[in-house]
């Protein structure tokens, strides 16, 4: 069961609204929906203007995890459960690399694939860039598994795998793949854009984009409260509940701090920035 927190403000912004706003009282509607999955939807009536956490804690607990993607944020002694994870957007974000390589003819040959991998995790990623092209870099500490990943390789399809534990290699790649949230310093090429599963931990000097956009099949989308994210949603269906076929979900859009890029637009701005 996904457990799902909303708040829904209907604060009367008048001026009497706000005058007697103390004598309304909050509310809270817990109700389930079924399907594929049973969705407990706590929907938070707000009609004072403040949030009673702690009553909302009383209904969610403490130990149950919580989706909620509100703009209001709870104080530091609250102890509800909330619920992150980032397991789906480390898929989405290979999944968005690999949508726009397919989408090129042939990739060029100077777009140059840097994949960070620090502890090996996804080497079946790496295995599907090399379908597209040999020009990858895997930046790794986990050097055995991928000797083994690139003597299978090379048996199999006799392409090369380049693996190095330095992350300074990236600095010479034009499409860095990070699903683990970036947490190094480098210097990226001009105009390099990094995929990303998470909000970089530090600063980086070129495009960045960690957040995706997708579209859910109806049986998950008919379940989904109005006020907590897609993106959210689907992470819970998946980490939560199993469904770990939306792990093959391909984005439409990726978007960051830098703004925001569809798989088209992503593949037209690397053929025309690095096809010479």
């Amino acid at each position: 069961m996904l457990n799902i927190l909303t708040i829904e403000d209907r604060v009367r912004d008048t001026r009497w609204g706000r005058v007697f706003s103390h004598l309304s009282v909050d509310t809270i509607k817990s109700r389930v929906t079924e399907g594929k999955v049973h969705v407990h939807h706590i929907n938070y009536i707000n009609r004072t203007g403040k949030v009673n956490w702690k009553k909302i804690e009383k209904v969610t607990g403490t130990s149950v995890p919580v989706l909620y993607s509100g703009d209001t944020a709870p104080p530091e002694d609250i102890r509800i459960n909330f619920f992150e994870d980032r397991e789906l957007s480390k898929r989405l974000c290979g999944n968005m690399a690999l949508s726009v390589l397919s989408m090129m003819e042939s990739v060029p040959k100077n777009l140059r694939i840097g994949l960070y991998d620090e502890r090996g995790e996804y080497w079946d990623l790496a295995e599907a860039i090399l379908r597209f092209t040999d020009n990858l870099i895997v930046v790794s500490q986990n050097f055995p598994l991928y000797r083994d990943v690139a003597e299978r390789i090379m048996e199999e399809s006799g392409a090369v795998l380049c693996v190095n534990p330095d992350v300074k290699c990236l600095s010479a790649c034009m499409l860095i793949i990070a699903p683990d949230a970036v947490d190094f310093s480098f210097t990226p090429v001009t105009k390099a854009v990094v995929l990303s599963g998470a909000r970089p931990k530090v600063p980086v000097s070129c495009q960045s984009f960690y957040g995706y956009t997708f579209s859910l099949d109806r049986d998950f989308s008919c379940l989904k409260p109005e006020g907590i994210s897609t993106e959210l949603f689907a992470a819970g269906l998946y980490s939560l509940c199993g469904f770990y076929e939306l792990g093959s979900l391909v984005p439409l859009v990726c978007s960051g701090d830098s703004g925001a890029h569809t798989t088209l637009s992503l593949r037209r701005y690397l053929r025309e920035c690095f096809s010479t």
